[in-house]
């Protein structure tokens, strides 16, 4: 048996061990000031490893070597611009994984126009999914009423379409008329960003443009693109894209002669806002609301929404109320209850 401290070939294998260490740790290390000499580094690592695989008598070692060659060699020779990417990329990559898509389910001409330039402007924030693709899952569903949806109904969108969010969009042009200004013209567009995951409606809004022509009015409509955008990502990065969970609660048996479900001393009727009458729109708000063994609404969830100030109008109303808890057998226990209102067209005077 030779003495590995008289043999060169263990001593080169010594040296060629720590060299493979020291550049290794360096190569982990690495800082973007650094890049170009970084890389370097890690392609000694590289070259210092296979050394060790050379002067090893051992099958097993130099297998074991072997292996981190393999991986040090992915890294080493990846071009430097690809790895700088990944480095720049890495902070808003979580929002611009989202995946969202741009729907106009009223196949209006000008809702479409604004839609693609929606689409534009979205395309550098989020990934967008391609109207066509998008608008073929959603008309395969047959939906009613995309402006009115339950969150089981815009949870099944969702998931046809392959997103973790969507935009509905309707836009128009309207002449009106005031005091102040005797004709003008309004272009609109009401948004409504829904959570392609949990089917609730994360945001609503109505951007609104005036002009003395219906020309106008519609390219300050076109120009306020931009902001809207900026408005969904912001919304899109707040959202949470599960449920929250939720408590233990009885669901009312209206069958059982044991069981009183929750209800409100006295029931306030939510407002019909001034924006639905101005649009003319028709809606129903479904509102779940678990209420504790004390009678206090722990959770309230809008899970069929309409926008235009409805589902606020619908929320503020539930919360004013003063609720007599649920009981079985003479026993308070929570319980969770569906209310839900419909709101008509107003006649215009």
């Amino acid at each position: 048996m030779p003495d590995p401290s008289n043999n060169s070939h263990y001593g080169r294998k010594r040296e060629c061990e720590r060299a493979c260490t020291v550049n290794a740790a360096r190569a982990r290390s690495f800082t973007l000031a650094s890049l170009p000499a970084s890389i370097s580094i890690v392609k000694r690592a590289v070259f210092d490893r296979v050394l060790v695989a050379l002067c090893s008598r051992s099958k097993t070692a130099r297998l074991t070597v072997a292996r981190g060659v393999v991986s040090s060699f992915t890294f080493a020779f990846l071009p430097a611009g690809f790895l700088l990417g990944l480095l720049v990329c890495a902070a808003p990559f979580q929002t611009f994984a989202q995946r969202i898509a741009v729907l106009t389910p009223d196949a209006a001409i000008q809702s479409a126009t604004f839609a693609e330039r929606l689409s534009e402007n979205l395309e550098s924030r989020m990934r967008v999914i391609d109207a066509g693709v998008a608008a073929s899952a959603f008309n395969s569903l047959n939906i009613e009423n995309a402006f009115n949806l339950t969150t089981e109904s815009a949870k099944r969108i969702g998931t046809v379409i392959g997103c973790d969010h969507y935009v509905i969009v309707k836009a128009a042009t309207a002449r009106r008329t005031s005091s102040a200004r005797p004709m003008y013209f309004e272009a609109y567009a009401a948004i409504y960003l829904v959570n392609g995951r949990t089917g609730l409606l994360e945001h609503w809004l109505l951007e609104s443009k005036h002009g003395d022509s219906a020309s106008d009015a519609e390219k300050l409509l076109m120009d306020a693109a931009a902001n809207i955008a900026a408005a969904i990502e912001s919304k899109t990065k707040a959202a949470k894209l599960s449920g929250e969970p939720t408590a233990e609660f009885t669901i009312f048996d209206p069958d059982s002669k044991t069981m009183r479900p929750a209800m409100p001393y006295k029931r306030i009727k939510p407002d019909y806002t001034q924006t639905a009458y101005l649009y003319d729109v028709a809606a129903t708000v479904d509102a779940e609301v678990t209420i504790d063994e004390r009678g206090n609404i722990t959770r309230l969830d809008i899970v069929r929404w309409a926008g235009y100030g409805l589902d606020e109008a619908v929320t503020e109303a539930i919360r004013k109320m003063n609720w007599r808890p649920g009981e079985r057998s003479g026993k308070p226990l929570p319980m969770r209850v569906l209310l839900r209102y419909n709101f008509t067209k107003l006649e215009k005077e």
